[in-house]
């Protein structure tokens, strides 16, 4: 509505009264059971009660407050937020998507998989040179012939 795509302000998915970004990340019942899978069971009630805007910014900045699993929680959290806003997008524009559907939550865990699998393959590259550099490495001439 805010930005007069539509003139229905209420959730395309369960009719509720406002449709904005703390509907569409938190709110609606659609997402909750994404939120219940990655944040601590005793910090669940706690994520609803935050403003939107401190709400991103705990969750970008301190991921041992809500994350059941903090390690990657940023990169995480961000993938999930993005996944939950597209899949919106495609509700709302009707886009017709033949690709597989998975959930949010599947998306982000997957991207987040890939992510550490790239980093841990760049370490281990790095390890490599690094061993590489400080052995001695001298030339020798090829075999005459």
């Amino acid at each position: 509505m805010r930005r007069h795509f539509t003139n229905d302000a209420r959730c395309t998915l369960y009719g509720a009264d406002v449709d904005d970004v703390n509907h569409v990340l938190r709110i609606c019942p659609h997402k909750y059971f994404t939120w219940k899978e990655l944040v601590r069971a005793e910090k669940l009630e706690e994520i609803f009660k935050l403003d939107i805007k401190a709400w991103i910014k705990c969750n970008l900045t301190n991921p041992k407050m809500f994350a059941k699993e903090p390690i990657g929680w940023e990169l995480m959290f961000g993938r999930v937020c993005w996944y939950i806003w597209c899949f919106r997008y495609d509700i709302c524009f009707q886009v017709d998507d033949d690709s597989p559907q998975c959930s949010s939550l599947e998306q982000a865990r997957s991207w987040l998989d890939t992510v550490v699998a790239a980093a841990s393959s760049t370490a281990q590259l790095r390890q490599s040179l690094a061993a590489t550099r400080h052995g001695r490495v001298q030339w020798s001439s090829p075999p005459l012939g």
